[in-house]
């Protein structure tokens, strides 16, 4: 399997997110007293595995790693006090790019240490309750889906920079867009105007998942 562009951009760029920063406290875990708990699947494996599989190209051990991580997702936010979506517009691609980030750095560690990190590190920016969700128009027939709360937090991210001037009212229209080419040409993205999963994690998490 050949690395995506976005994990080529994040590492390359280095943008590795601090996945292994001290734990948030207050986050439910099914663990015993001691803070133990039993791994299962793919997860428990090292970051040499992942490290492994991205050489000899094995798609399946991605597909079974985003299955996994997909699954740890719904489990947080599932058990997790005060939670709706962890994760509200990172999608799983995106998680894996970050998974391989870390692991090129740290490939003694088990990959469930750097989910569990990286999920951490995402608990600030979570949704905390429902959001209505709206269709952005890509063009070209393409249309991708986000939370009303995420375009709302867009909106303020690029009024933040400087670039946008319009309300902060969820929605993704012209001066939305070009606000986002405007911060897009000065990350040195291609100034699409889109909100693509790399734009995000520039805008939304400068400093890497959990950052300001």
């Amino acid at each position: 399997m050949k690395r995506t562009l976005l994990a080529r951009a994040i590492t390359t760029g280095a943008f590795v997110a601090g996945a292994l920063a001290t734990a948030l406290p207050g986050v439910a875990t099914a663990a015993d007293a001691n803070g133990r708990s039993a791994v299962d699947g793919i997860g428990i494996a090292p970051c040499s595995a992942l490290i492994d599989a991205q050489k000899t190209e094995d798609a399946s051990f991605f597909i079974t790693l985003g299955g996994w991580v997909d699954g740890y997702i719904t489990a947080v936010n599932t058990m997790n006090g005060d939670t709706f979506d962890v994760t509200p517009w990172e999608k799983t691609d995106l998680f894996l790019a970050l998974i391989e980030g870390n692991c090129q750095q740290n490939p003694e560690i088990q990959i469930v240490a750097i989910v569990h990190g990286l999920v951490q590190s995402l608990l600030p920016n979570r949704l905390k309750a429902p959001s209505e969700v709206k269709q952005v128009d890509l063009g070209e027939g393409r249309k991708v889906t986000h939370y009303v709360e995420t375009l709302r937090r867009i909106q303020k991210a690029l009024k933040d920079q400087g670039h946008y001037s319009g309300g902060i009212d969820g929605d993704y229209g012209p001066g939305t867009r070009a606000a986002m080419a405007a911060f897009q040409t000065k990350a040195g993205l291609d100034p699409t105007g889109l909100p693509d999963q790399l734009t995000l994690l520039r805008l939304l998490h400068p400093s890497g998942p959990g950052g300001g």
